[in-house]
């Protein structure tokens, strides 16, 4: 795993810059750190920055994917905010957004649809789709999601997630700054935008690969 990572950080450059413009009672909270690939170097960059970071609190993931659609249509995407330990395979994905098939989305269409940046490198296009989801939640949050693009996404909301009592951290469209916002936050954010939310019932990720019901 560790030799991928470094490959994917050799032939993707994340670029992002989010022009979205958030309320200020969701940037109150700010926190700046060493750029990070994975949610155990987030993990890291946040203990390390004792000053500003909260004492408690939870970290996230934000995966997009595309369903199935054809030719000459043109998909909705499905927007999966979940705590970072919970279990998030592609047909419950796909079964809870309604379609009957779900795969993740290429740079390309995040940018086009989110205006989030992942740029290629010189690796070959299997290889981006690939490792693209390994990424994904490092740079785009559903804070990348306003009234101007709520209608090309849906999101589907971890129940898990929407019932933590605790500060959440999203990366606002950059790997090296972090947002703490509390769950109700979030959804009167999103509420706010009018994108379609669907709450879902995922299960936890276990270390031996499987899904632990809940």
């Amino acid at each position: 795993m560790d030799s991928l990572t470094e490959k994917v950080k050799e032939t993707l450059s994340l670029n992002s810059s989010s022009k979205v413009s958030l309320p200020s009672s969701l940037t109150q909270h700010t926190v700046d750190h060493a750029p990070t690939n994975n949610a155990s170097s987030w993990k890291e960059a946040l203990s390390s920055n004792t000053t500003s970071a909260p004492a408690s609190y939870t970290l996230t993931k934000t995966l997009v994917f595309k369903p199935k659609s054809a030719k000459g249509q043109t998909a909705v995407l499905i927007v999966v905010v979940a705590l970072e330990d919970t279990a998030t395979n592609a047909a419950q994905i796909a079964k809870a957004a309604g379609e009957k098939e779900a795969r993740f989305a290429t740079p390309e269409v995040v940018k086009e649809t989110l205006d989030v940046s992942v740029e290629e490198g010189n690796s070959t296009s299997s290889l981006n789709c690939a490792i693209f989801h390994l990424y994904t939640d490092l740079v785009v949050s559903p804070l990348a999601i306003s009234k101007d693009n709520a209608s090309k996404v849906q999101v589907l909301l971890d129940l898990r997630l929407a019932s933590s009592t605790e500060l959440l951290a999203f990366h606002p469209s950059d790997s090296s700054k972090t947002i703490f916002v509390t769950a109700e936050q979030l959804k009167s954010y999103l509420e706010s935008t009018a994108v379609k939310v669907t709450d879902v019932e995922f299960g936890i990720a276990a270390a031996g690969g499987y899904t632990i019901p809940i």
